[in-house]
């Protein structure tokens, strides 16, 4: 009975000590990923790119310390939500973490919200035009049909800032 106790108050002394590194490591990377989203927003603020060719400005890959996401706002879609994992001015990539088939290849979502860390802007039509299903990601490949001048300007603050800042980043390092 005396081995069973201490067996039993080992493995709830292990059980909390490994419950309390997960709760660590969590906490741990929420600051980072915090930290890294208020670097970004500090360098758009301290970096004028307004003059900026967009023509250098290719598909960018979006770090996973940056969120992106994508929020599809049309019934019977409403309220579903993807992450973007890279964006460009005439598309976006995104992972979604609902299931994909109940949506229909080559449908044309309107009125899309795109939230960045900096900005946010509305596609008027975007159209899905892939769908990947893999084991743990499900990917979405949208094409920019249509997009409203104003919202337009938005994307391209976010992706020249973006990209000036992963080269900068990078240039660092």
């Amino acid at each position: 009975m005396e081995r069973l106790d201490s067996v039993l108050v080992f493995s709830v002394l292990f059980l909390g000590l490994l419950i309390l590194l997960m709760v660590f490591f969590r906490i741990h990377e929420k600051r980072k990923k915090k930290e890294i989203k208020e670097k970004f927003k500090t360098f758009r603020s301290e970096h004028d790119l307004e003059k900026n060719n967009l023509r250098a400005i290719p598909r960018i890959l979006i770090p996973d310390s940056i969120d992106v996401f994508l929020n599809l706002s049309e019934e019977p879609f409403s309220r579903l939500k993807a992450s973007v994992i890279d964006i460009s001015l005439t598309g976006i990539l995104a992972e979604s973490r609902f299931p994909l088939k109940k949506l229909p290849l080559n449908v044309v979502f309107k009125q899309v919200l795109v939230v960045t860390p900096i900005n946010q802007f509305r596609v008027a039509e975007l159209k899905l035009v892939r769908k990947e299903h893999r084991i743990k990601n499900n990917f979405l490949a949208f094409f920019i049909e249509r997009i409203n001048e104003d919202h337009f300007e938005e994307l391209k603050v976010f992706l020249k800032y973006l990209h000036e800042f992963l080269t900068h980043d990078s240039k660092k390092n």
